[in-house]
């Protein structure tokens, strides 16, 4: 198998899971994206909550979160992410990230590793 057709399997896949969960009639959005961001450099390791459409700042990238999708009967979540290197202005990542299916779907590049937890509604009295 070519690395072509590997990367096309996995797209396939990708947008098969996107579909079936999205296609659920338990799917909500939320209003807050957890996610897990590893810096490997200085192995600091963060979970932070995201608001939608909010770019936030960490270390030298910016993360936009769009979407976050909850199927509450099967505790799946799906994230719509757009990661930005800030020193070049480069998309280093937009796309689909799923808390269930992380090896197809995790962002990695060389400094960061980024996991969705989940997705959730926070209000002035969660923490």
């Amino acid at each position: 198998m070519t690395i072509r057709s590997i990367l096309m399997l996995k797209i396939i896949l990708i947008v098969l899971i996107l579909f079936s969960f999205i296609g659920t009639s338990n799917a909500e959005n939320k209003n807050f994206a957890v996610l897990l961001i590893t810096n490997k450099m200085t192995s600091k390791t963060v979970t932070t909550n995201i608001p939608l459409q909010k770019e936030i700042y960490f270390d030298n990238i910016n993360i936009f979160v769009s979407k976050c999708l909850t199927d509450s009967s099967e505790l799946k979540f799906a994230g719509f992410l757009k990661i930005k290197n800030t020193k070049n202005n480069v998309v280093l990542f937009k796309g689909w990230i799923f808390s269930y299916s992380p090896s197809i779907s995790e962002f990695y590049d060389q400094q960061f590793a980024i996991k969705l937890i989940k997705c959730k509604n926070l209000t002035n009295q969660d923490p």
